[in-house]
């Protein structure tokens, strides 16, 4: 199904339900020849010592698993993918920062995240997302 999405957005945070959104952001990106951002949010909440750096440790595990991720794209036919790897408010960067720095067309989002305590605390991202976001949102479940 072409659509004419020019550069879409996925993001994922290795949970069942971004799996999923990766699949179809892979299968629409691939249709449409579009641009696919594959970005990783790591939250103040989840980081040891808020306010601090990622650990080169923390980087480079976050950094390999969107590398597969992105090989995967490359492989299954996608040809432009990006990775990005930020710390901040998962709200914020996939409704605003990253759409409006990759000029993203149509953003996809798992339904909910595995993380109960994030969900509670911070709400839905993807609620937020859709409520928020100035481009097209697509919730995969």
């Amino acid at each position: 199904m072409k659509s004419n999405y020019k550069n879409i957005l996925v993001g994922i945070d290795g949970s069942e339900e971004s799996e999923k959104a990766f699949l179809k952001a892979k299968e629409i990106a691939k249709n449409n020849e579009a641009e696919l951002v594959i970005a990783w949010i790591n939250t103040e909440l989840e980081r040891r010592i808020p306010g601090e750096e990622l650990s080169d440790r923390e980087e480079l595990i976050y950094s390999r698993y969107v590398s597969v991720k992105e090989a995967e794209a490359k492989n299954d036919g996608v040809k432009k993918v990006i990775s990005v790897v930020m710390t901040g408010e998962p709200k914020k960067y996939l409704s605003k920062v990253i759409p409006q720095k990759f000029n993203s067309d149509l953003i996809i989002l798992g339904a909910t995240s595995t993380n109960i305590v994030r969900n509670i605390l911070i709400g839905s991202t993807a609620k937020y997302v859709v409520k928020n976001s100035k481009c097209s949102v697509l919730i995969v479940k």
